[in-house]
């Protein structure tokens, strides 16, 4: 691949991303009983309660089979994220809405960086092209849920995994653990990626 494709195919990954900006969830669309409704309000308890109010988004959860209907309160990683955000900036759907665009874009980087590590540039450049050729991928990277989080979390995991398996040290290892660790904290059908890795 010639140094000019590959310029302007990063130059067109790059306006493609910049463009989905453009397409984040206003603060209006988001309604009373949705999701993001229930994140940003775990997120608000977090921010005023601290970490004891864990106990008490578990205990309201298990209360009652309606609550379970909502997304789980122990996701710890998403809402301690989110918490710490609505601590600094108050509390707005349009917090949630930037985590999911900063995570499609640290997404990008990261397997733009271990494909071209690992693998070779013009995969690198190819595999980041079709990244953000999905509608799912960049969707999730516009919306408040922490869809695209879990996305970022699982790419790195991945990656990680392949980059320990590449060569093997105790720091690479260790950054794979966190992944995990961190994936699963998020969301708990992450689990599965442990059948992966022992």
């Amino acid at each position: 691949m010639s140094v000019a494709v590959y310029r302007v195919m990063l130059l067109f990954v790059a306006v493609l991303l910049l463009a989905v900006g453009r397409y984040l969830t206003p603060e209006s669309f988001h309604l009373k009983g949705s999701d993001e409704f229930y994140y940003l309000q775990y997120a608000q308890h977090i921010a005023d309660n601290g970490a004891r109010g864990f106990q008490d988004l578990v205990q309201w959860y298990a209360q009652s089979e309606e609550n379970r209907y909502h997304p789980s309160p122990v996701r710890f990683a998403y809402v301690s994220l989110a918490a710490l955000l609505v601590k600094i900036f108050g509390p707005s759907y349009s917090i949630l809405v930037c985590i999911s665009y900063a995570s499609l874009l640290a997404f990008c980087a990261v397997c733009f960086y271990y494909a071209r590590k690992l693998i070779s540039n013009e995969f690198a450049v190819c595999f980041l092209l079709i990244l953000c050729s999905s509608p799912l991928t960049l969707g999730m990277g516009c919306v408040a849920l922490s869809d695209s989080f879990l996305n970022l979390l699982w790419g790195c995991s991945v990656w990680a995994f392949m980059d320990y398996i590449h060569k093997r040290s105790p720091g690479k290892m260790a950054l794979l653990i966190v992944f995990l660790a961190l994936s699963i904290l998020t969301k708990e059908s992450s689990v599965l990626l442990l059948g992966f890795v022992t």
